[in-house]
């Protein structure tokens, strides 16, 4: 399977045949790996699959804290560090609009809510802290440091070439 990236079906470019160990390999315009979608051109949409895994910890959030409502606090923060500290990918989603990183931050939070049976708490960065969590901003920070660090490390010439370019940091910035 090779994604297609060709920008429109009406163009004259032909997808060339591409065999591994004697089989062609078929062309198609999405697939789904370790559970992310990957498409290109209108089906593409980082949107969607920032806000499916947002619906993935709301309902981790409600499975957690129904499973475990009677447990002892220290068991809770092992859970929560576990499960929702975690998110993996995070720093694909860096480049987010606003009102997605917004949503996401406010997911973050009631999570942390419904799994410690929190309410009416003034600060949640204030319960991030108290209980050990890295908050929204820290989360981010470090996923994007350990982005940066892996892709600075990767001993593939053409990830190497496009860190070193301009245009990572311009996405990046974005």
């Amino acid at each position: 399977m090779v994604l297609d990236f060709s920008s429109s079906k009406n163009c004259c470019f032909e997808n060339p045949m591409i065999c591994l160990s004697g089989s062609p390999l078929t062309w198609v315009e999405s697939f789904t790996y370790l559970g992310f979608s990957i498409a290109t051109g209108k089906q593409h949409n980082d949107t969607e699959e920032i806000e499916k895994r947002l619906r993935e910890l709301r309902i981790r959030a409600n499975m957690v804290a129904a499973r475990f409502y009677n447990a002892s606090i220290d068991v809770k923060r092992l859970i929560f560090k576990t499960y929702f500290s975690q998110i993996y990918c995070l720093g694909l989603w860096i480049p987010g609009t606003a009102k997605l990183n917004s949503e996401a931050k406010v997911t973050l939070n009631n999570c942390l809510q419904k799994v410690f049976g929190i309410k009416g708490i003034d600060s949640m960065s204030q319960e991030f802290v108290r209980n050990g969590f890295l908050t929204w901003g820290e989360l981010r920070r470090k996923s994007m440091h350990s982005l940066l660090e892996r892709v600075a490390s990767c001993p593939n010439e053409i990830i190497v070439s496009l860190f070193n370019s301009k245009t990572f940091y311009i996405i990046i910035l974005l």
